[in-house]
């Protein structure tokens, strides 16, 4: 996970036992009379990557039947500690509105980003891209493996 500064990765390192590694991160918003653009650089040392989506300006809380709702309104989440035992995590926050996704351009190695073992997502189109309106995210600290 990249984080903006030595403390923030230091802390959650310490805390959580999260791999976070320090990165410059920017981001950057635009809106016109129909568009939201979002723009994101990121990346380790001088690597450089970007993520950009425009999607309408409206925006609406979609059916909890629907795809969005069930890749984006998470309650837990899983990982494995450093000893690689699975433990749980709760996230919480309000229903996210999603926007409709009109343009999407990205630049991002995965591989060495993430790993050889995704390095073939550099030749692949995405699935699905979600544009949600997003707010303030309570992750509570990990806990034993899952139910």
């Amino acid at each position: 996970e990249l984080v903006p500064s030595r403390l923030i990765a230091a802390v959650g390192r310490l805390l959580y036992r999260e791999p976070f590694e320090v990165a410059r991160l920017e981001a950057r918003f635009a809106e016109s009379a129909d568009d939201v653009t979002a723009e994101y650089r990121f990346g380790p040392g001088t690597r450089r990557y970007h993520i950009l989506v425009t999607g309408s300006r409206s925006a609406a809380v979609p059916p909890t039947t629907s795809f969005e709702h069930y890749l984006k309104e998470r309650t837990s989440g899983c990982r494995t500690d450093r000893r690689r035992r699975p433990q749980t995590f709760r996230v919480q926050h309000p229903p996210w509105a999603v926007r409709e996704v009109k343009r999407v351009d990205y630049d991002v190695d995965f591989g060495a980003l993430y790993g050889q073992e995704w390095r073939f997502l550099n030749d692949r189109k995405p699935v699905s891209v979600i544009f949600a309106v997003g707010s303030e995210v309570t992750v509570y600290r990990a806990s034993g493996a899952p139910p």
